[in-house]
């Protein structure tokens, strides 16, 4: 027997305002919001009004052969949202992509807040408004954003790099916040999934509980000096590149298996990641300037380019 759901947007809408309680003496705010083509342009305009805001509605049919998917796509999307907010002078701008799951912010000053820069926005937010609060984030976030959040009194938690372990971690029951750098963001108190539209609403409602502006926010981040490559590799040489890989390590500090191989060596450290499906390696560094980060990060991507090939028996 298969049920539908016929009161999904009903509930999911009464669901919303139970964890996000609409504002009672609102700050008329003007937001420029690009729906991406998605459904959420039907319902989300009138949720936006409860919390006093005033909305220009961008690309507000469904049309999914339409929505931005590729990074050039968003881009240009995101852009003109930036464009508008600048011209109209108004508060904030937003994109939704993937169908509701990704968000990409505009701040009060027109600059477009993305990637790291809105995780970690989202994380100070969520330390200032839930003291003590536990945040869930993959191994390829910057570790100066977790030294920043436990010196705020944050407990991190890190997980593997991909959606399936981030969602597990939204799971445990002391998990307030959970997000990756491409702008999905997970609230357990709502559903442990990716969900822009709810993030965006505690985004909002963290903003006015705190009396701060998105950009002083973003203004108080550190900068965050990650560099990151993608590297070829045959699938059936992956196993003999991370042996290697792992002999190279124990010249490190502190290595961390966790997901990959993770190098620590001072103030800096590299991950060495397979892919799971493709046949590549992903490489992230970290350091304290970006300069250094491209140059450790180029530095591995030319030893595991060695290392296959040594790895890879020659043809007969």
């Amino acid at each position: 027997v298969i049920d539908f759901a016929s009161r999904a947007v009903e509930e999911y809408q009464a669901e919303f305002f139970n964890h996000i309680p609409a504002v009672e003496d609102p700050t008329k705010v003007r937001l420029v919001a690009d729906y991406g083509y998605s459904s959420l342009a039907s319902i989300y305009p009138a949720m936006l009004e409860r919390f006093g805001m005033e909305s220009i509605s961008l690309n507000g049919f469904n049309d999914a052969k339409q929505a931005p998917r590729t990074e050039a796509e968003k881009e240009k999307h995101i852009l003109n949202v930036c464009n508008i907010v600048e011209t109209l002078g108004y508060d904030m701008g937003m994109l939704f992509t993937d169908e509701g799951e990704r968000l990409t912010v505009v701040d009060d000053r027109g600059r477009v807040v993305s990637g790291h820069a809105l995780f970690a926005a989202m994380c100070l937010l969520v330390g200032k408004t839930y003291p003590g609060a536990k945040i869930a984030m993959s191994v390829t976030a910057p570790q100066s954003l977790e030294e920043l959040l436990t010196k705020a009194g944050v407990q991190v938690i890190r997980t593997r790099a991909d959606a399936r372990s981030l969602m597990g971690s939204a799971l445990d029951e002391q998990v307030v916040f959970a997000g990756d750098e491409r702008g999905g963001f997970i609230f357990p108190e709502m559903h442990p999934g990716f969900d822009a539209p709810f993030s965006f609403g505690k985004l909002l409602s963290m903003l006015q509980s705190t009396g701060l502006k998105l950009s002083e926010v973003v203004d108080a981040l550190p900068t965050f000096h990650l560099a990151y490559e993608q590297v070829p590799c045959p699938s059936d040489a992956k196993g003999a590149v991370m042996r290697q890989i792992s002999e190279l390590a124990r010249d490190g500090e502190r290595v961390e298996l966790l997901d990959g191989i993770k190098i620590y060596n001072q103030s800096t450290w590299t991950l060495i990641l397979p892919d799971a499906i493709e046949p590549l390696f992903h490489i992230y560094a970290e350091s304290d300037s970006e300069k250094e980060s491209l140059e450790l990060a180029a530095t591995y991507a030319k030893k595991i380019r060695e290392m296959q090939t040594l790895a890879s028996p020659p043809l007969p």
